[in-house]
């Protein structure tokens, strides 16, 4: 593919996301961010790698594989463009939508969902993790957390009193979501994703839209310089903190990152390397296309799919499971890369649906995903702006799920149905929580005025005139 085809493909991606941004604001279909998180992050995986392939003075590795990948990419976009805007639900009416009354003691769910969130992530995770089926469903509770933070930040903005400190504190702790992830596990990108999540959530309601424009061209700015410079100490990082150092240890290491940040700069070479190899998947998806063109592969004709459903089956009822999430197998078998055994490689939803279909299978698939997304996102909203907190939780955290761009049908699938299961239990919790203190349900289907949606008051009669 030539330069000038490239940067056809590249404006074409851009303008497809555009578009789903545009067309569903001035539907004013309303939502939760999740339709915003997801272009967000297939951004950052796909677009942005190849934008940076363009540049004329770099060149990386596997040029032709990117911009192929990409290709495949676009036709993803476009399928799930449609998904969104022609499958997706009609948008609700504001009569049919009401914002509940934020005083009525329900500000105390979000401290709960994050604290029993947290719980699960940093303290039953070790321990669910030798125990079959456990983990799936106890690695939600780092959803859990996302969605209390998202529910706080709602409360706050909502709410009437000391609501610019109280959001401060909410957006604050967002943000530090990154830091967290990295101190316990190694890991950037859980908690970069959870953070755009409830980036993306704020961004659905706050107003104005400049400011909205503004803070993500920033974010985005901060974002990369703190990616480039993770990636320049993360061996550092991960010896310190998979070797079980303490705290205060894994503390100072960090801090040594930080405040040495490099500003993400575009004429710096390691920079464009670090994110081209190690962000960028247009180039796996490219080279599983040369490869299957090649002949040294045949498609798989829905055996990812078939194995995505099979995953919904427990560990724990049927142990001879042979599905494994995770692993290099399935690229190496097609792209003919071989991986170190020890290493988890992400296949990827264009990628697993190319080689199932071809690019037929990738339009398809990504026009499921995007019509079951945006109905997820749709149902969410409609209960949060109810007042009905745990049910919107109850579709926020499989939606949550659904963001993965970079990993397998199957840990989608199974993640979705964790989600599931978890809003569940927690959601019972919740109630018996609560039922010890009972709210005042008075007014919970009255309007409070907020910033997004001002209140509309009739003309009063003063002295025979109207005011």
């Amino acid at each position: 593919m030539s330069t000038s085809d490239a940067t056809g493909w590249v404006i074409a991606w851009a303008a497809v996301a555009v578009l789903i941004s545009v067309v569903r604001t001035a539907r004013r279909s309303g939502g939760v961010g999740l339709v915003t998180a997801f272009l967000v992050n297939f951004g950052m995986a796909y677009w942005i790698g190849a934008a940076i392939a363009l540049l004329p003075w770099y060149t990386p590795p596997d040029l032709d594989a990117i911009f192929v990948g990409f290709r495949q990419s676009t036709f993803a976009l476009v399928g799930f463009a449609v998904g969104v805007l022609v499958l997706g639900p009609r948008p609700a009416k504001a009569s049919e939508v009401r914002t509940a009354d934020q005083t009525n003691g329900m500000e105390r769910l979000p401290p709960i969902y994050v604290g029993v969130g947290l719980v699960c992530f940093l303290v039953l995770l070790p321990v669910a993790s030798r125990i079959p089926s456990a983990s799936a469903l106890v690695s939600q509770g780092w959803n859990l957390a996302v969605a209390g933070l998202a529910l706080g930040c709602w409360c706050a903005w909502s709410g009437t009193r000391w609501r610019s400190v109280s959001f401060s504190w909410w957006l604050t702790a967002t943000l530090c979501l990154p830091l967290l992830t990295i101190l316990t596990q190694g890991f950037l990108g859980y908690g970069t994703a959870a953070a755009v999540a409830v980036l993306c959530f704020i961004a659905s309601f706050y107003r104005p839209r400049w400011r909205v424009f503004g803070a993500s061209l920033l974010l985005l700015f901060v974002g990369l310089s703190l990616y480039v410079t993770y990636m320049r100490d993360r061996n550092g990082i991960r010896e310190v903190v998979w070797g079980g150092a303490p705290v205060a240890e894994r503390v100072n290491t960090l801090y040594a990152t930080i405040s040495t940040l490099e500003w993400f700069d575009l004429h710096n070479p390691d920079h464009l390397t670090r994110i081209t190899q190690r962000l960028d998947q247009n180039a796996q998806v490219g080279r599983a296309v040369q490869y299957i063109d090649a002949g040294l592969a045949q498609f798989a004709y829905g055996q990812t799919l078939i194995d995505g459903a099979a995953s919904f089956v427990p560990r724990a009822i049927w142990p001879t499971k042979p599905i494994v999430v995770g692993g290099a197998a399935l690229v190496t078998k097609y792209t003919g890369i071989t991986f170190d055994p020890t290493t988890t490689v992400g296949v990827g939803n264009v990628m697993e649906s190319y080689i199932s279909f071809g690019t037929l299978g990738v339009m398809v698939w990504f026009i499921v995903l995007g019509a079951a997304l945006v109905r997820v996102d749709a149902a969410a909203a409609v209960h949060l702006r109810r007042g009905e907190w745990p049910k919107f939780v109850q579709w926020y955290l499989p939606g949550l799920s659904l963001l993965v761009v970079s990993g397998s049908i199957i840990e989608l699938t199974s993640s979705v149905a964790a989600a599931i299961v978890v809003t569940l239990a927690v959601n019972a919790l919740v109630r018996r929580i609560m039922a010890r203190r009972p709210m005042d349900t008075a007014g919970v289907a009255e309007h409070v005025e907020t910033r997004a949606t001002p209140r509309r008051t009739r003309p009063a009669m003063v002295n025979g005139r109207l005011r």
